[in-house]
């Protein structure tokens, strides 16, 4: 059989390391900022994201992703900075617009649309903060393109830390308005370390392109982005539908518990953004090799990645209510309906986006993703839609969300069966998953907290004794991952 190489796997590892460090500083920085602010607060921050980020994500253009691409067949440095500059202009006149439009349009969003003229100053702040963020997307494309991955690793620490220092300092004194300066200075400091980043790399090698060039270069990164780009408008539209929503028909408070479980739900996917990373250059390659091979050992991969998620999701659900009341007190007690929704939300996206950079992307299934992405959007739409009319409240948005992941994911796995001739759909994922399913009914029926831990540790050795037996996982050959990581790996991270 067709082995996981060590290489996909190192890789892996790193990068689910640096985006565990960057996810355990981004939620304790989340529960703070929550923990400050009431939950009425917190649901107009939620709308006014909302709305940013719809606007926001127009920008894009799969600028990043192309820029990547491009950046990293350049033959020198100076090809690579005058991709980087192409892309730089591309951004700002994409952006400009934009940004001046959400400032123009902010008042009419917060009085005639959502009816809350406290958001009219953030949507302002934000348009700001637009023209900040595109530019820092594409300078640290160049550094991925680059390869430069010891001063990129090292930038998402740094700024880790000082998210968090200035969101709760500002958050603390300013509270709600506080929020989005503390955006708007994170953006500002991103952006001068990137660039003072990019020109030490670049050992001042930056060339402006001309005319030409430009044009060339334009054309190359947007006929490989555009794909990109459609399906990540998409995602956000689907991510971001249920409080642009909400905020028509509920109350500020609702709309934070909304939020809140949003929040909570985002991340479940930090395991499988990090891997889809790595996999998708890796797995592109092995597809043009050996398409037989690569079916192999995409499913050994995936199986491994499905069964962690799938517990560490599960696991938090079953204690959810003990986390969050630990965490932030009573105050979001009302999320408690919401939670599960929202987790297993984003853990089936999470899947459906591991599986469509490292099987739908390889396989250049491209006109197929935008139609998964586009059911994912419009079901949930109208569900969401639905279930506020029908004054289902918060409970209906979360279900809303969670039937439009639960079509898009089936849609996915149809196509993959079609085109490519197998299914993740196999033994091993449905009897990994039917497993914990005692879980979830106890979560539903008890709180008692001694039934609860002797349950949880029952199941959780079943589980694990299964998984050993379907040969998913060997607690030896994961002992063993260290002789993967060599001293001069760990070198190349911490000098």
């Amino acid at each position: 059989m067709y082995k996981m190489t060590q290489e996909l796997v190192k890789y892996q590892i790193w990068s689910v390391t640096t985006r565990v460090i960057i996810v355990a500083l981004g939620f304790l920085q989340g529960i703070i900022v929550i923990r400050i602010l009431s939950p009425s607060e917190y649901g107009l921050i939620g709308i006014v994201l909302a709305v940013a980020g719809i606007v926001g994500v127009l920008e894009h253009f799969g600028l990043a992703s192309g820029s990547i691409r491009e950046i990293s067949i350049a033959k020198t440095l100076s090809e690579g900075s005058k991709i980087l500059f192409t892309s730089l202009l591309v951004r700002v006149a994409i952006t400009l617009p934009l940004a001046v439009g959400l400032f123009l349009a902010s008042g009419h969003i917060s009085n005639n649309i959502y009816h809350h003229p406290e958001i009219a100053f953030p949507l302002k702040l934000f348009s700001l903060i637009l023209l900040f963020q595109g530019g820092q997307d594409i300078s640290a494309a160049f550094l991925s393109g680059l390869q430069k991955f010891k001063q990129l690793f090292l930038f998402q620490i740094a700024n880790a830390i000082i998210s968090l220092l200035i969101f709760v300092t500002l958050v603390k004194y300013k509270g709600f308005i506080g929020y989005f300066f503390a955006m708007l200075w994170m953006s500002l400091i991103s952006i001068l370390i990137l660039t003072t980043i990019n020109f030490k790399v670049a050992k001042n090698k930056f060339i402006l392109p001309n005319r030409s060039e430009f044009l060339q270069i334009f054309k190359e990164i947007f006929s490989i982005g555009i794909a990109v780009y459609i399906i990540k408008i998409l995602y956000v539209i689907w991510q971001k539908t249920g409080i642009l929503i909400a905020g028509l028909y509920l109350l500020p408070k609702e709309i934070g518990y909304i939020n809140f479980a949003l929040f909570l739900g985002l991340k479940t996917t930090f395991i499988t953004d990090a891997i889809s990373g790595v996999n998708l250059p890796l797995m592109s390659k092995k597809y043009n090799e050996d398409v037989e091979a690569f079916k192999i050992e995409f499913m050994e991969n995936f199986h491994k990645t499905f069964v962690l998620i799938l517990f560490s999701c599960t696991t938090f659900i079953f204690y959810s209510k003990e986390i969050i009341t630990l965490l932030i007190g009573t105050k979001y007690s009302l999320s408690f309906s919401l939670v599960p929704f929202f987790v297993f939300s984003f853990f089936l996206y999470s899947l459906v986006n591991l599986i469509g950079v490292s099987v739908i992307l390889p396989a250049l299934l491209l006109k197929e993703a935008i139609y998964y992405y586009l059911i994912l959007c419009l079901a949930s739409f109208l569900a969401i839609w639905f279930f506020l009319v029908m004054d289902f409240g918060p409970i209906g948005v979360a279900i809303g969300i969670f039937l439009g992941v639960i079509l898009s994911f089936l849609l996915q796995n149809i196509i993959i069966y079609k085109k490519l001739r197998f299914s993740v759909f196999d033994t091993k994922v449905v009897m990994s998953s039917i497993s914990l399913i005692p879980l979830l009914m106890v979560y539903l029926l008890t709180t008692n907290q001694i039934f609860k831990a002797i349950f949880f540790l029952g199941i959780s050795y079943l589980y694990f004794s299964l998984i050993k037996k379907l040969g998913i996982l060997d607690w030896k050959k994961i002992i063993r991952l260290k002789s993967i990581i060599t001293k001069s790996d760990i070198k190349t991270i911490i000098i």
